[in-house]
């Protein structure tokens, strides 16, 4: 589940890209203040292909000059809408599998959009005379537009350590020409509302902040706007094309299966193109553009079905693998191996087992982690913390990551100074070994059996008690002493 509030506040006029800000100076600007909630419900089919259903709802204020027959502006006239907005219903699919490219993937879209919306909203309009007429309300705050349309999207993501690289893009084909609403505008080529296309596009990326692994900031670019000619379908009637581009600065506070975002979109140019009508009259209208807008998201994981997103989120400790359901076991798969006799390699790509680790030593820990996985990040400090403690106890620590490539895994060792044995397992081991999730550590015996398994992060106070209970309490020179403080 995602819902997402947009606000913003046009009141800047543009014909082309040239700012009328005469219109400012002497008050004759139009304001249009809205507000759009969206929620959108995802059910994952597979773990490559998603349905989605969004319902948009539009609250609109629109306030425009009232002149007398000089054409000074004497008072304002305010019009507003507000309703359930046009809905969408659609699919989503990865092009390449989850389970394989977790550091990076491609996802296409296609939605229907439906004219639920109200698209013929009527509003009253007083003129300098003092007499009200009522009148169509501007396409600027009507909930919907009247057509059926197809919206297509192509998305991707990369991830390279801390830093995430994103790029997105939607374009909305509308192939109804003009909804035959009247418009009350003085050019008979702009009697009625037309149907527009209109598309977003969207790069940046995001870094994680040190310390504060839940954090991420951002920084992209967005262009925005309705093209002068449709693709599919005519392009008459009133519509006022244009394109809007910001810069895109983004804060994200993420945690295991639950997101919150803040992005400020702030215009860098803005251009109000001539329409259809404008050509044909020759003329060149204008248009209101906002200079920034406010955007605030979040969105829930519910439940843990079969599917999984390209980089899944589990429960509050806990990164969910590939597995399934079945209480964490894939269904119809062979019984699992030992993790001591799992294929492996090295980070350099050497291919090993970890019983060349095991073998000679008391005991082993070995921790499950990937760098997508923000419970690994939380409990690495304490495992890192707590090596020198558990080699004086007569083990060894090591780290297994379950990422796709190497380069991730590497860089997230760098990131948290991981000194200590590393391998790379891939993302299929957790199911391998008959786990479902990450971070898992395992305390392994001499023969390479499971003395311990702690599911979930842990701290240093959990894995001591657990080692204690496991091999008994170690003496008295392996504990850190207590600093003395007064």
């Amino acid at each position: 589940m995602s819902c997402g509030v947009r606000w913003f506040r046009s009141d800047q006029h543009f014909v082309g890209t040239e700012r009328q800000e005469e219109r400012e100076r002497d008050g004759s600007q139009v304001v249009n203040d809205v507000g759009l909630f969206d929620l959108e419900l995802g059910y994952q089919l597979t773990d490559r292909i998603a349905l989605a259903a969004a319902l948009p709802y539009v609250i609109a204020e629109r306030s425009q000059p009232i002149r007398d027959l000089g054409g000074e502006v004497v008072a304002r006239n305010r019009t507003s809408a507000a309703g359930v907005g046009d809905v969408s219903l659609g699919a989503r699919a990865w092009l390449l599998d989850p389970a394989g490219w977790r550091a990076g993937n491609l996802q296409v879209g296609a939605a229907l959009k439906l004219p639920t919306g109200e698209h013929d909203a009527l509003g009253s309009f007083r003129t300098y005379g003092g007499d009200t007429e009522v009148r169509t309300l501007d396409p600027s705050i009507q909930p919907g537009d009247g057509g059926v349309g197809l919206a297509l999207s192509l998305s991707g993501f990369r991830a390279l350590g801390p830093v995430s690289l994103y790029a997105s893009g939607t374009y909305l084909l509308s192939p109804r020409n003009t909804s035959g609403v009247p418009t009350s505008r003085s050019r008979p080529s702009e009697a009625f509302l037309s149907v527009p296309d209109q598309y977003i596009a969207r790069a940046g990326g995001f870094v994680r902040v040190p310390r504060l692994e839940l954090l991420s900031l951002g920084l992209g670019a967005r262009v925005e706007g309705t093209p002068v000619e449709d693709l599919i379908g005519g392009s008459e009637g009133f519509r006022r094309p244009g394109y809007s581009l910001a810069v895109e600065p983004a804060v994200q506070l993420a945690g295991a299966g639950w997101a919150v975002s803040a992005s400020l979109p702030i215009a860098v140019r803005r251009n109000r193109k001539a329409s259809v009508p404008d050509r044909m009259d020759r003329t060149h209208g204008d248009a209101a553009f906002a200079s920034y807008a406010v955007i605030v998201g979040l969105s829930y994981r519910i439940g843990g079905g079969a599917g999984r997103a390209a980089r899944p989120a589990g429960g509050e400790d806990e990164c969910e693998g590939e597995g399934g359901g079945d209480g964490g076991r894939v269904v119809g798969a062979a019984a699992p191996v030992r993790l001591a006799d799992a294929e492996l390699t090295t980070l350099d790509g050497r291919p090993v087992r970890l019983q060349r680790e095991i073998t000679g030593r008391r005991f082993t820990v070995v921790n499950l982690w990937a760098s997508w996985c923000a419970p690994c990040r939380q409990e690495m400090p304490e495992l890192v913390a707590m090596a020198p403690e558990i080699a004086a106890r007569g083990g060894a620590l090591v780290g297994v990551s379950v990422d796709q490539d190497a380069a991730a895994a590497r860089a997230f060792a760098a990131e948290h100074g991981m000194r200590l044995s590393l391998y790379l397992g891939g993302p299929d081991l957790p199911a391998a070994v008959g786990e479902h999730a990450v971070p898992t550590t395992l305390v392994l015996d001499r023969q390479g059996d499971v003395l311990v398994r702690l599911r979930g992060a842990v701290t240093r106070e959990r894995l001591r008690a657990a080692l204690d209970a496991a091999l008994g309490p170690p003496r008295a020179a392996t504990r850190p002493a207590p600093v003395a403080t007064r």
